[in-house]
């Protein structure tokens, strides 16, 4: 099993609006995006998604993903 920890935006409107504030500085500091939408590439990857769960609110979300 493989667990990827991801960041998601938030559909509540106003951390929604503070975190698209903050793409910018996250993006060039850290690399990391919150509308990667990495489950998108699992298939791809030969990936196959057994379980999301989010961790804190709909902001962090973790996939656990296995190999097909």
């Amino acid at each position: 099993m493989i667990h990827i920890l991801e960041y998601d935006i938030s559909e509540n409107p106003v951390q929604r609006f503070i975190m698209k504030l903050w793409a910018p500085w996250v993006r060039f500091a850290y690399g990391a995006e919150f509308d990667r939408r990495t489950e998108q590439y699992l298939e791809p990857a030969g990936l196959e998604l057994v379980e999301t769960t989010f961790l804190y609110k709909d902001i962090i979300k973790l996939l656990s993903v296995r190999p097909k």
